[in-house]
């Protein structure tokens, strides 16, 4: 993930605004462009969910704005 990757995802989560949506963000794959990225996603505060919870978690939706990465099914 890159930060450019990151705020792209931001940039959709105004029209996802409810209180049934509970947004969490993961870190799929250590990325080359990630200066500034941990900060940006502490700034988010967005709840973190480790790698191995999602592929533990059903969720009704995933958004990702890196193509190729890899999500669990």
């Amino acid at each position: 993930m890159s930060l450019t990757a990151a705020t792209r995802v931001a940039d959709v989560l105004p029209a996802l605004h409810d209180p049934r949506v509970r947004p969490y963000r993961t870190r799929t794959t250590e990325g080359v462009f990630v200066n500034g990225l941990d900060e940006h996603l502490r700034e988010t505060q967005i709840r973190h969910i480790s790698r191995e919870r999602v592929r533990k978690t059903e969720f009704d939706l995933a958004i990702t704005a890196i193509r190729g990465d890899h999500l669990p099914h």
